[in-house]
């Protein structure tokens, strides 16, 4: 009694064989297949699996599972090569916990991704359809941030402000008087509006600010290095004499 219970416990336990007829979409696969050894496939005499059993089979077929899509043994084929596989494994729940527990790069992705969603991130990632999505998102960011800007002139006018503050910030070493010296230069001289910018328009101190701000952080502190290596008598001179003009009515 014992060991019925045990046999039939330990039967439970292996994969239930599949005696069902092979989906068409295998069928056709072996088929083919066995066109390009020169051999008309009849499905019955030519192919084995447990709800036919031939007697010289020449494929075999398995059904998919959650860990692999269906395949065929081509006995055929030289070794090394007698495995096919067709179409895709069961997607579901148990694919799912295969997939968490076999695949780095999937579980690398699922960091930080809320756990509500993990099932829908799983899926995309099984139909092969996530790596595309995010590669779309990152170029379209790129070419985002990479994008010219539409109005040249306006950029031709921050690119000399831009230019005007590097050089001049080189030798005060103070950003807001340099900001406040160009905005005041624009205001009160044509001739330099022209040569620093391009043309007739003067610049308003906050849009100098915003400008400062987009200058790459390496040549803001080259600027800031060479200011620093000048005497200190230099450099308090220019801000003494910017105090100066300021108090000046």
């Amino acid at each position: 009694m014992l060991k019925s219970q045990a046999q039939q416990s330990f039967a439970g336990a292996l994969p239930e064989p599949s005696y069902e007829r092979p989906t068409e979409e295998v069928v056709d696969s072996m088929r083919r297949h066995l066109l390009e050894h020169g051999r008309r496939m009849r499905l019955r005499r030519d192919a084995a699996w447990p709800g036919n059993m031939a007697k010289e089979p020449l494929v075999t077929p398995e059904p998919a599972n959650a860990a692999r899509a269906a395949r065929y043994h081509c006995s055929l084929c030289p070794p090394g090569f007698q495995i096919k596989y067709v179409g895709d494994p069961l997607r579901g729940a148990e694919r799912r916990a295969f997939l968490r527990l076999y695949d780095r790069q999937l579980n690398a992705l699922l960091r930080g991704v809320p756990a509500e969603r993990h099932d829908g991130v799983i899926d995309a990632y099984d139909r092969g359809a996530l790596m595309p999505a995010v590669l779309d998102a990152g170029l379209a960011r790129r070419r985002q941030q990479t994008k010219r800007d539409p109005r040249p002139a306006a950029q031709r006018r921050r690119a000399g402000a831009q230019r005007w503050m590097l050089k001049r910030y080189a030798e005060t070493g103070h950003v807001g008087q340099t900001q406040e010296e160009l905005e005041e230069l624009l205001r009160d001289d044509v001739n330099a509006r022209f040569e620093i910018l391009g043309e007739n328009k003067p610049r308003a101190l906050e849009t100098l600010k915003g400008d400062w701000g987009k200058i790459p952080n390496e040549l803001r502190d080259a600027a800031k290095a060479k200011s620093e290596a000048r005497p200190d008598r230099e450099r308090n001179a220019e801000r003494a004499a910017h105090r100066r003009r300021k108090l000046t009515p």
